[in-house]
């Protein structure tokens, strides 16, 4: 071949979708006018595609910039309690508190949250400004909602409410804690029985009655007096798994009685829970 007539700007072809030529750089000569006008149209859409990709890019980047630098912060439990306890302080000295019925950014507010920071960065001052005012604004709109409540009168059901969830919790801790611990309970049943260790199926227990209040308990302190637990269990549970919590709750009560303690809450069996089972349930935790 005569490498004269080798075009040295030859490429490969411009395709569209559909396989056809848009432009053949190599053979521009055999191109007519309308081919190129075409063909610039085509190169031109697909400049402003990559355009229009870059400025989606660019967005997508300063959103994730934003939501970066609005990420909220996880206050340490340190920093918490050292919150509660500069605000209760502030409460006890008469020191301008919170008004909870007004906006957080309110004028007279911010001058509370300032001096609540102050008071805590003087008691920890390795801590970062703003994981102290992340808790700060936490616990003003954990003050507002006990407001809330004491204007509703619900401050006792919320109380009771908590008292339940704590006692669950304290009670699945204890479970999962015997069941780890246990030598007699085989690996393999640890393993089985392991997705009914949640709060979904453990019965609800309401309280049926408040702290005892007859005479011959009154040297008792009132963290020791026995309180009666009405026990609602759940009819869908299946009986296996209501035995393994049974033997799971025996080896606490032996346990208490070999440090010297003994049961505070006295429960007794109540009306079935209205509860249902959760959405997952296994099979074999469930009464057919």
């Amino acid at each position: 071949m005569d490498q004269s007539q080798v075009n040295p700007f030859h490429s490969t072809p411009l395709n569209d979708d559909n396989g056809r030529v848009l432009l053949d750089v190599g053979n521009l000569s055999s191109v007519d006018e309308d081919s190129v006008t075409v063909s610039r149209q085509a190169l031109q859409q697909l400049l402003d595609n990559q355009h229009e990709m870059l400025r989606e890019q660019k967005r997508m980047r300063e959103e994730l910039d934003k939501t970066a630098r609005h990420k909220k912060v996880k206050p340490s439990l340190k920093v918490k309690h050292a919150v509660h306890s500069v605000y209760n302080c502030m409460e006890t000295e008469g020191v301008s508190v919170w008004d909870t019925s007004k906006s957080f950014q309110e004028a007279s507010n911010r001058y509370v949250s300032k001096k609540i920071i102050e008071g805590v960065n003087a008691q920890i001052q390795e801590e970062e400004t703003e994981a102290i005012s992340a808790a700060v604004r936490t616990y003003f709109f954990t003050k507002r909602k006990q407001r809330k409540r004491n204007d509703k009168g619900l401050t006792s059901v919320f109380r009771k409410k908590q008292a339940r969830r704590q006692r669950k919790h304290q009670k699945l801790t204890r479970r999962k804690r015997i069941v780890k611990e246990s030598t007699s309970i085989t690996e393999q049943e640890k393993k089985f029985f392991n997705p009914v260790l949640t709060i979904d199926y453990m019965s609800s227990e309401d309280t049926a009655s408040d702290f005892s209040d007859s005479s011959d308990c009154s040297d008792v302190p009132e963290s020791k007096k026995s309180k009666k637990l009405s026990r609602r269990t759940l009819s869908w549970r299946a009986d296996k798994v209501s035995t393994f919590f049974n033997l799971l709750d025996r080896r606490h009560e032996r346990r208490l009685k070999k440090m010297g303690g003994g049961l505070v809450h006295h429960r007794t069996d109540g009306a079935p829970s209205l509860r249902g089972a959760p959405e997952g349930c296994p099979g074999w935790a469930k009464n057919v």
